[in-house]
């Protein structure tokens, strides 16, 4: 019986019907429930950003002038130019094809589906690499699940076209890497560039995929033996490095004036961005980024990942200590055997010392490091296989299997409300944190006031309502007035709140979206005098 378990385990028809099956869910569930997702307070702002660079794409290269776009300032000139939105092209074009002119409902729903598919997308490409890193498509599975089922990655896919994007397209890029350190020919290298090109155009952070190569590179050739000499050596360096800085400038507008300028300047604003300047609710009190502790990100990373991933994670450094131990006197294995798991630690550490050190502006939860959870989860399998080696893989797989379940089982019930995921010990301090920080509870509060209140016109006040607007039913939207003040509801969020009483002078609290034990959002409706 034991034989015939294990024959099946390792049948490749099975893994495929499995990989088959879930990737089927998957798509099926993201395709039926990306209208369930509110507008993001970030989403209107970055298709402003895409159609300033669209409409100067097309005087520039195209010289035609775009009558729905002639208000948008000139991109040279633009304030927000340093913002990588070739991603987005796609959409301008999608939304070109129907000469603009699409309702918001549609524009914003149909961005939600587009980032879905791109960071599914980034799932395959995940696994893709994984099974050429581990060469067994078991343990590639397991980080493509780990990845793809975290919760605030399921929920930010859908509207978080920067930060999930990015680390779609890390996903994307790593691929890529793996192709070209395992087999460098013109091909691989080429795709590796361009790659590496848009993923540095989404976000700055990019320029480490190129540098880790080069650095692979350099390593390779100093301590494994080499096998070109003289100039030939040099040609994998400049091929690299030319296609990539070429990709770079041809899908990034911006730059088409003067790219070292503007490679700079993006470099600099991005690690200080200061055009935020609000606070963040931090450990029970508000703090501002410069106020922001060196630890934040541990804590973040200690209370809204899962702790047995966390625990596969700790396991993955052990390993990492055995190999280094093993390899003290063949140093070449840490560019040999040993250089996935190497250019996971350093992409991980690399990325989170570097914020720490630089005193990089990030804030309201660890959103803008989401790209650092795909080395994470490498590191995550390197420690399950190191454990399934110890405890057996089917004991392994046994509790990683369960702990998804639980996993999903909590995503099933909380929809839509996954992004604001804390795991067994955070859930205990929730209240002390930023919660909705996206206001995607806003969409439920009006749908509940339209639903309940029968009156044709409704006042109603409160913050980034009106990215709400944009995905309601218009006969909701026509009803509703949003005002700055004396309304007869209100609609609060909890993002820089302590604990969950909020309170309104002559208001009281008729409907509240919950999370566990903590509050979202409240509605508060004026009591009749």
């Amino acid at each position: 019986m034991h034989d015939k378990i294990q024959n099946i385990f390792h049948s490749q028809k099975f893994f495929t019907a499995v990989f088959i099956v879930f990737l089927s869910l998957y798509m099926l569930i993201g395709l039926s429930s990306f209208q369930d997702y509110n507008v993001s307070v970030d989403e209107p702002i970055q298709r402003e950003h895409s159609r300033v660079a669209y409409k100067y794409i097309n005087e520039k290269l195209l010289h035609r002038q775009i009558a729905s776009l002639a208000d948008l300032p000139d991109l040279q000139e633009y304030e927000h130019k340093y913002y990588g939105v070739a991603i987005q092209m796609p959409l301008m074009l999608a939304e070109d094809l129907f000469h603009f002119d699409l309702s918001p409902r549609r524009i914003f729903q149909g961005r939600h589906l587009y980032n879905f598919l791109i960071c599914t997308a980034g799932y395959i490409c995940f696994f893709l690499a994984l099974v050429k890193i581990f060469k067994n498509k078991w343990y590639a599975f397991a980080g493509m699940l780990f990845i793809s089922l975290y919760p605030r990655f399921y929920a930010c896919q859908y509207y978080d076209i920067k930060n999930m994007i990015f680390a779609a397209l890390n996903m994307v890029t790593l691929l890529t890497l793996v192709n070209v350190a395992e087999r460098c020919n013109i091909t691989n290298i080429l795709l590796f560039a361009l790659a590496a090109a848009i993923t540095t155009n989404q976000r700055i952070m990019g320029v480490l995929f190129p540098a880790v190569l080069i650095g692979y590179f350099a390593i390779t050739d100093i301590v494994g033996k080499r096998k070109e000499r003289g100039i030939l050596i040099l040609r994998k360096y400049v091929l690299v490095l030319f296609f990539y800085l070429l990709f770079w400038f041809a899908v990034t507008p911006a730059a088409w004036v003067s790219p070292i300028r503007t490679f700079y300047e993006t470099f600099a604003g991005f690690s200080h961005y200061e055009k935020w300047n609000g606070t963040m609710h931090f450990n029970g009190r508000l703090v501002t980024c410069e106020e922001r502790p060196w630890y934040y990100l541990f804590v973040w990373f200690g209370i809204t990942i899962p702790v047995w991933q966390i625990a596969l994670f700790a396991a993955g450094h052990v390993y990492a200590a055995v190999c280094i131990w093993e390899s003290r006197r063949r140093p070449a294995d840490l560019v040999g055997k040993h250089k996935w798991l190497a250019c996971s630690l350093a992409l991980f550490w690399g990325s989170v010392g570097a914020v720490i050190i630089l005193n990089a502006r990030i804030y309201e939860t660890w959103r803008h490091m989401y790209f650092v959870f795909v080395p994470f989860c490498c590191i995550c399998v390197y420690g399950l296989r190191f454990l399934a080696e110890k405890t057996g893989r089917y004991a392994a797989g046994a509790a990683v299997a369960v702990c998804l379940t639980v996993q999903v089982g909590w995503m099933v019930y909380n929809h839509p409300y996954q992004d604001v995921y804390f795991n067994a010990i955070g859930r205990k301090y929730a209240t002390e944190f930023d919660r909705d920080t996206w206001h995607m509870s806003n969409l439920e509060m009006l749908k509940w006031i339209a639903r309940n209140d029968d009156d044709d016109q409704i006042t109603v006040q409160g913050y980034f309502l009106e990215t709400a607007e944009l995905v309601m039913d218009d006969t909701d939207t026509a009803r509703i007035r949003i005002v700055p003040d004396d309304a007869e509801y209100i609609v609060a969020n909890y993002t820089a709140v302590s604990g969950n009483t909020l309170s309104y002078e002559g208001y009281g609290e008729v409907y509240t979206v919950w999370t566990d034990n903590y509050k979202l959002g409240s509605v508060f409706r004026r009591l009749e005098q």
